[in-house]
């Protein structure tokens, strides 16, 4: 199958790996410690995969599983947060403790590229999975997560540690679900970030004209 083309590992110590929590509202209230909420960030340990009671379903994991979700690079991690303009954000980045064995769903798969006949046949499937992971939906509609949790639950039981996948919300961005949250680990302090501009280019579907729409956060 072309699950092995799919199959990499992700080194000890890997980097480049982010994971962004929108911070509550924020007011000028001084708390007992002295310092406003505008100086508080999360703690490391709060900036994890959620624990199970707490944990709803995701694209990959069922209810009560959790599962860490990282992504590719800061700006990914905000963009899957759905932010508004003025929202905090505290980012931090990760580290994996070990060598993991992905499921990489971010190839771009060529049927030219695969000269194995019976490879060939699997690739539509493979595509078609890959489309899964990646295809926006609803944060309210989670039942759409339903096959994409069942493969995720099917692909840990082969013996792999996670999944690589492509951001819905950030062209060329891409996500990393970890079966084991304790598989990677906070490197660095956690920063809290203001959002202040949000881009967005699109095409008027009428006259295929490129636009662009900005929103600028009021002062």
């Amino acid at each position: 199958m072309l699950i092995i083309i799919c199959t990499k590992v992700l080194e000890k110590d890997c980097r480049e790996l982010f994971r962004a929590r929108i911070y509550p509202q924020i007011n000028n209230n001084i708390s007992h410690e002295g310092v406003t909420e505008y100086e508080k960030v999360f703690e490391p340990k709060e900036m994890g995969a959620p624990p199970p009671e707490k944990t709803k379903g995701g694209r990959l994991n069922p209810p009560g599983i959790p599962y860490l979700y990282l992504s590719s690079s800061k700006k990914t991690a905000l963009a899957e947060m759905r932010p508004w303009v003025g929202a905090y954000i505290c980012i931090a980045q990760f580290a994996t403790v070990r060598k993991l064995k992905i499921l990489d769903l971010t190839l771009d798969l060529d049927e030219k590229d695969i000269h194995d006949s019976d490879l060939k046949c699997f690739l539509p499937w493979t595509i078609g999975l890959q489309n899964a992971f990646s295809e926006p939906v609803c944060c309210e509609d989670v039942n759409s997560y339903t096959p994409t949790q069942y493969f995720a639950e099917y692909f840990k039981s082969l013996g792999f540690d996670g999944i690589k996948y492509e951001s819905a919300m950030n062209h060329h961005g891409k996500n990393l679900a970890i079966f084991n949250p304790e598989d990677a680990i906070i490197k660095g302090k956690v920063n809290k970030i203001a959002i202040e501009i949000i881009d967005f280019s699109y095409i008027d579907a009428d006259s295929d004209i490129p636009r662009t729409f900005t929103s600028y956060v009021k002062k």
